[in-house]
């Protein structure tokens, strides 16, 4: 995965969508599938942007959908999703309160009933393993029958949040980190701490 976002580092996405066949084609860039299924004119908009060793995006959806697919090669794909009604991931209900953990070409099997928003993290695996290792003096677990790690708010915040801001700060910021190698690596490393 680090080759290939190399080369498009810095790359911002920012696409509106006033159609469901819109989102589906550009969802086929994450080599998935999305399925629309709720009947009615879709509107949804997706927002992405890329570093070195990771890649944050955010789609809003106004419509149920069925989305499969596989995740990103020898990276951890972590992901938050939010909706009005029931969301499940190959079948299991899925809550606000947790993040969907991905490794390795693990199947994405999401379907929301409603409209939906959701935050992805793609994560060069070694680089995350060697920095979370070193920030944190442990190895990297979770939960792999359910690909689930519940979370904990604080102070106000959440994953989403916290995400969409890190989104937010390199996408006004591109020109000054993607100069920068010594710059980049260390907000790499402040995302993974967050």
């Amino acid at each position: 995965m680090k080759d290939n976002l190399e080369e498009i580092s810095g790359t911002i996405m920012d696409v509106k969508f006033s159609s469901h066949e819109e989102m589906s084609e550009m969802a086929k860039l994450w080599e998935v599938e999305q399925v629309q299924i709720e009947k009615g004119p879709f509107t949804g908009s997706l927002y992405g942007i890329n570093t070195p060793h990771i890649q944050i995006a955010k789609a809003i959806r106004s419509h149920g959908v069925i989305i499969k697919g596989k995740s990103p090669r020898n990276c951890y794909m972590f992901a938050s999703v939010n909706g009005i009604g029931e969301i499940t991931h190959n079948g299991l209900p899925f809550t606000s309160n947790e993040l969907l953990v991905l490794d390795n070409n693990d199947q994405i099997d999401f379907t929301s009933k409603s409209a939906s928003s959701d935050i992805t993290i793609a994560i060069d695996k070694d680089f995350f393993e060697k920095t979370y290792e070193s920030l944190f003096d442990q190895s990297f677990t979770y939960n792999r029958e359910k690909n689930r790690i519940e979370l904990i708010n604080t102070k106000g915040n959440s994953i989403e949040y916290d995400l969409d801001r890190w989104r937010n700060y390199l996408t006004q910021n591109v020109d000054e980190w993607v100069k920068d190698s010594v710059l980049t690596e260390e907000i790499e490393k402040n995302i993974i701490e967050t």
